[in-house]
């Protein structure tokens, strides 16, 4: 693995512009043998990198790995001349296969950013830990509580506003009057608002972001409020403060308390205008196409991938004889047979697999009035938006009556096929030249070649005569139109060997033209040979005579048969002993004109004329049956006297041939002869229709010319001379060349022409344009030729300017092109599944997840393969038939390891137009952490409610105590205080000091225990929120007095000044003992931390609803932190006391601030303190209701 990553400087660069993370091999020596940052440094060690801190970690890790093959760790790295940042270190051994030595491969991802948020929390957790550990109430009370449900509820609501503030949708929460209670940071932003938290207590009025139609978002609001309804993926169009449309998917879903009641609602907005757009568009574009589809000629239709129409042209319906209700959504398996099922449904699968068209392939079905049509079509995918295989479209031409034709031209072939293939004579093809084009099986064996060995050789390659100009003669007669026969040649094999043939030759034409010679040739070596032989020798003559194949008769010139072959006996069906000595006169022979003809030529032998071989029909005597013989005759000598010798061949067999194969001549000739008139009759229809051709034309709506092959322009219709007008261009084009009247035009376009032109093809291209006023377009041009005489001549030349879809194209491409960016960088798993199951789909991150390689692709793998639990499956599949979508759905899965975790899957269902499922499309995360968490959180969770409970019986065991105890002590200390009252009033005269002294002590710490005990009872009614206030109305003015009045003792021993600014009238409708006790608490502790010769200022001021009043001293003053701490029970001051002139005998409970904050808060006021620190006073602030 080592030698792979060093050795290949690709995959190393490949790992450093792709992967984040570090990657490292070390040896066993823990030195790097390979990193993906610093090529030149190899050999260091790992420690070079790491933290010194975690150079033991980091050692045990690798130690670990090494031992049991993985591990992972935390630790600080250093690289690149970077500082240390945070690393998950996971590695896993391996042996090298270069060397056979173990290693270890190690991946390193940055962490540095969770590190950090991992320290803010312990130190938020250890300032937590250190203000509940300084509250001695709570110092006995958290001894019950859990402190990893505490840490655990930290770490939620810190996870859950990270979640908020980075996803790109709108959110906000309000209360069931629509008062916002939150929102996350995108929302306030669109608001200007800093800070998410500014917006609690705001309302819609408030804020700028959505002020159209406000009351019907107020109403929809309130809707799902009242009706405890949530609303999922609403599309809403919103006019927002710039005043720009934009589209989102809405949902809004009620929230509701431990109890089940609604509180409020939460509401999130995203933003999809551009798919919305896009979809538009699309939608334009598919509507336009639809029309043209719709009305053209050609026979179009588009099917589903089950084969179910979906959309098809009049064209289409015309065709099939079925009206569009009984076509729509009819699967095409209803209109063909079991055959043509099959044949259709695998060249369909073809496409699908190959992704390449299909072109010209036939199938037949019937019509809706049972006739039979032969069809001959085009196939293409249809994708949709995300290039998903969703359907086929096609082209369909009706090829009944042309198949029909090549049928019977195929058969005819045949019949001639069989005759050329099976003919023992020779038969070879020829055009006037004397080039071989054919040539049958008896003749290639004849001369020992294959058939592509002589194709295009001139047959007098294979001569062995020098009667060269008598075979020129005999071809030009052939060529002017003369048949040939008996023309005797002699020929070579390719081992050399001569034979000869004898040759009847007939001219084929085309157009009353001969372009092929078809020779018709007989062997006759065996003939010449005989007749060589019997004059050399009337042994081999005999030899001969008796063996060959041929039927030989010799007969003397008296007309007696004196000799004949075996041959003859086999031809007749007679004996030899039946024939000789008989006159030949005397043979039984039918008909009887060929016993006249026989005798016909037996006189002209004798009369020295030669008459050519004939072929005639006889009757056999014996079986009468008819058999065709030809009969070639002469004279010879043999033993010096002359004799007729005739040879007899049963050419029957061959004859039948012939008769079989004129006949096919004649079929096609006659075929010929109505395909001419065929041609004639549509040529004065397209003559008369000439003045109709010109209306259909000017009635067209694209742009339409035709040109001659000088590329003269010579007619155009109406609709080319309008977009002509439009472009700014010269309409008077008729009769210019091309490229003259259109300068602009690239020369490809001439080379179009030029292809239109020498092949016959329609020719369909796209041209973009810059025309003279640099105006840029786009057309899709059709060049459809117009044949005479088999020759192009002209090109109509049809424009459809597509300048406006070819922009909405780029738009929806690039539309396309970012989604699919976005879906490949997210990190979530997506996938697009079919209905049945097989991935068509999935970006990146689902391989990562699903624990793949990333070069691993599933496309068309199942997906119930990921599923733990089938059942989980068929409760996903359920819940999506059912809603349309599912959310937050949590499941196992089971990685490709096998490995089980945990993933949140959001899908939602997508349907075809008759509403039937046809794929899954969703997005997954892994939470096995998250989960795991939650679950802890659950468990913690509950523990905590059972604590709480156990706490909530322990707090009431603990009031119950303390208030018992209170009541109980306040008895005796009424007593010891009336008694203390009485000794010193009735005999303190006879008391001594140091007794009276004593008393006195008695007396003071008896009134602090009451002291302390009535405000033990307060606490207890403020914490149950049971503080119960006898208002009246009073002037707090005098109430302020009276305070004064009970602590000037204090007042004057410290030498203080005391101001007052307040209204001598200040009525207030408030509980006079309890707001007594707020101003004394307030001026007796700025008198206690005041020095000496200090000032004290009280103040009132009148407010909107109530009045504000203020205490103000030049004291101590209080550090940030405990002011802080300043309101909560038991808390006391605890700093150093700069100022030698304070002394403080009496530190207090710490319930005294904590009491006056709930009387303030009982009366509907609120209370703060300021400082700006140490020795620099204090002010509390407070406030009342009128």
């Amino acid at each position: 693995m080592t030698s792979t990553f060093r050795n290949h400087s690709k995959i190393g660069q490949i790992f450093s512009e792709n992967i984040d993370d570090l990657i490292f091999i070390l040896n066993d020596k823990y030195q790097c043998e390979f990193n993906n940052f610093q090529q030149s440094n190899y050999k260091k060690k790992i420690n070079d990198y790491v933290h010194p801190q975690d150079f033991k970690r980091v050692s045990n890790l690798l130690k670990d790995i090494f031992k049991t093959g993985y591990g992972s760790e935390d630790a600080q790295i250093k690289y690149d001349g970077k500082p240390f940042r945070w690393f998950e270190i996971k590695g896993k051994s391996f042996i090298d296969s270069e060397d056979n030595c173990k290693k270890v491969f190690l991946i390193c991802r940055d962490i540095t950013k969770f590190k950090k948020f991992e320290f803010d929390l312990k130190e938020s957790q250890t300032r937590f830990g250190e203000i509940t550990d300084s509250l001695p109430e709570i110092q006995f009370w958290r001894l019950l509580q859990s402190r990893k449900g505490i840490n655990v509820v930290q770490q939620t609501t810190e996870m859950l506003e990270l979640v908020f503030d980075n996803i790109p949708q709108l959110i906000y929460w309000k209360d069931t009057n629509l008062v916002y209670m939150g929102c996350n940071k995108n929302f306030a932003l669109l608001n200007n608002i800093e800070e998410p938290t500014s917006i609690i207590g705001r309302k819609d009025e408030d804020l700028i972001w959505y002020k159209e139609n406000l009351q019907s978002l107020k109403n929809k609001e309130h809707e799902v409020i009242r009706n405890d309804k949530p609303e999922y993926n609403v599309i809403e169009s919103l006019n927002f403060v710039k005043g720009k449309q934009s589209w989102y998917e809405v949902n809004r879903i009620p929230l509701h308390d431990s109890k089940g009641n609604v509180v409020g609602i939460l509401v999130t907005y995203e933003d999809i205008t551009i798919r919305k757009i896009g979809e538009q568009k699309l939608k334009e574009s598919e509507e336009k196409y639809r029309g043209i589809l719709e009305n053209i000629k050609e026979t179009y239709f588009e099917v589903d991938l089950k084969g179910n129409f979906t959309f098809f042209n009049d064209a289409f319906i015309d065709l099939i004889g079925y009206s569009k209700s009984e076509l729509f959504g009819t699967n095409y398996r209803n209109f063909v047979d079991e055959e043509n099922k099959n044949k259709i449904f695998r060249v369909y699968n073809e496409v699908y697999q190959t992704s390449q068209p299909k072109s010209n392939f036939q199938y037949q079905f019937r019509k809706k009035n049972r006739d039979l049509v032969i069809c001959e079509s085009s196939v293409y995918l249809i994708y949709d938006s995300e290039g998903i295989k969703i359907g086929f479209s096609g082209l369909a031409r009706n090829i009944t009556e042309k198949f029909i034709l090549e049928q019977k031209i195929k058969e005819s072939e045949e019949k001639y096929r069989t005759i050329f293939n099976s003919s023992p004579d020779y038969i070879f093809l020829t055009n006037v030249k004397g080039d071989i084009l054919d040539m049958n099986p008896a003749l290639l064996e004849r001369i020992g070649m294959k058939l592509e060995e002589v194709k295009s050789v001139n047959y007098s390659h294979f001569l062995a005569s020098d009667n060269i100009n008598e075979l020129r003669e005999v071809g030009a007669a052939i060529e002017a139109g003369k048949e040939i026969k008996g023309v005797e040649i002699k020929a070579k094999t390719t081992r050399g060997e001569i034979f000869e043939y004898e040759v009847n030759a007939v001219p084929l034409k085309e157009d009353g033209k001969v372009t092929k010679i078809l020779n018709l040739a007989r062997d006759i070596t065996l003939r010449k040979l005989t007749e060589q032989k019997l004059t050399e020798s009337e042994k081999k003559y005999r030899h001969l005579f008796e063996s060959s194949s041929y039927s030989i008769i010799l007969i003397n010139k008296k007309g007696v048969i004196i000799d004949c072959n075996p041959a003859t006996e086999k031809l007749f069906n007679r004996k030899i002993e039946d024939l000789i000595n008989k006159n030949f006169l005397d043979v039984s022979i039918k008909p009887e004109k060929a016993l006249s003809l026989f005798k016909q030529r037996y006189q002209d032998i004798l009369n020295g004329i030669v008459p050519e071989p004939i072929e005639v029909q006889i009757s056999r005597s014996q079986d009468r049956r008819l058999i065709w013989i030809s009969i070639d005759d002469s004279l010879v000598e043999i033993g010096g006297e002359t004799f007729f010798q005739v040879l007899i061949q049963d050419i029957t067999e061959k004859k039948i041939a012939e008769q079989e194969l004129q006949k096919s001549q004649e079929d096609l000739k006659t075929l010929n002869r109505e395909l001419e008139q065929k041609v004639l009759e549509r040529t004065k229809d397209l003559i008369e229709s000439e003045e109709q051709y010109r209306t259909t034309i000017n009635s067209l709506n694209d742009p339409l010319h035709v040109v001659n092959r000088e590329l003269r322009i010579i007619l155009s219709n109406a609709a080319f001379d309008h977009w002509l007008v439009d472009l700014g261009l010269d309409k008077k084009i008729v009769s210019r060349n091309v490229f003259e009247a259109f300068p602009f035009l690239p020369d490809e376009v001439r080379n179009e022409y030029e292809q239109v032109f020498n092949t016959g093809e329609i020719l369909l291209t796209e041209e973009g344009s810059i025309l003279l006023n640099e105006k840029e377009i786009f057309t899709e041009t059709r060049k459809i030729p117009i044949f005479n005489e088999g020759r192009v001549t002209q090109i109509i030349t049809i424009i459809r300017d597509i300048t406006e879809s070819r922009k909405i194209e780029n738009q929806l491409k690039e539309s396309e092109e970012n989604f699919r960016n976005m879906i490949t960088n997210l990190d979530e798993g997506y996938y697009k599944v079919e209905w049945e199951g097989k991935i068509i789909y999935h970006n990146p991150a689902f391989v990562k997840i699903a624990g793949y390689e990333p070069f691993e692709k599933l496309f068309g793998k199942d997906v119930p393969f990921f599923w733990e639990d089938m059942a989980d499956r068929e409760e996903y599949i359920g819940e999506l038939l059912e809603n349309g979508f599912i959310r937050n759905y949590i499941v196992p899965f089971k990685k490709k390891n096998g490995e089980q975790i945990v993933v949140q899957v959001n899908a939602h269902l997508i349907k075809d137009d008759d509403n039937n499922p046809i794929a899954i499309e969703g997005t997954f995360s892994d939470i096995t952490e998250k989960f795991r968490l939650e679950q802890e959180l659950l468990e913690s969770e509950k523990k905590l409610r059972i604590q709480n409970i156990e706490l909530k019986k322990l707090d009431k065991v603990k009031n119950d105590f303390i208030s018992m105890a209170a009541h109980e002590l306040k008895t005796p200390l009424i007593s010891i205080s009336g008694y203390t009252d009485y000794i010193l009033m009735k005999h303190r005269s006879q008391l001594n000091p140091e007794i009276t002294t004593d008393l006195l002590t008695v007396q003071r710490n008896v009134n602090r225990l009451e002291v302390l005990m009535d405000q033990l009872l307060e606490v207890m009614k403020i914490d149950e929120d049971k503080l119960q206030l006898q208002k009246e109305q009073i002037n707090v003015s005098n109430i302020i007095n009276d305070c004064l009045d009970e602590l000037s003792y204090l007042i004057n021993e410290k030498n203080l000044e005391i101001i007052l600014n307040i209204n001598h009238e200040i009525m207030l409708n408030v509980d006079t003992t309890r707001i007594f006790t707020v101003f004394t608490n307030l001026i007796s502790n700025a008198i206690k931390f005041t020095p000496d010769y200090g000032w004290i200022e009280i103040s009132a001021k009148k407010m909107n609803e109530g009045y504000l009043f203020e205490v103000k001293d030049n004291g101590i003053g209080l550090t940030e932190e405990e002011l802080g701490k300043l309101f909560k029970k038991f808390e006391r001051i605890k700093q150093p006391i700069p100022n030698e002139s304070i002394h403080i005998k009496d530190s207090g409970t710490g319930l005294g601030l904590y009491i006056t904050k709930g009387i303030v808060n009982a009366h509907g006021g609120e209370i703060h303190a300021d400082s700006d620190g140490i020795n620099k006073g204090t002010t509390f602030t407070f406030t009342l209701p009128i």
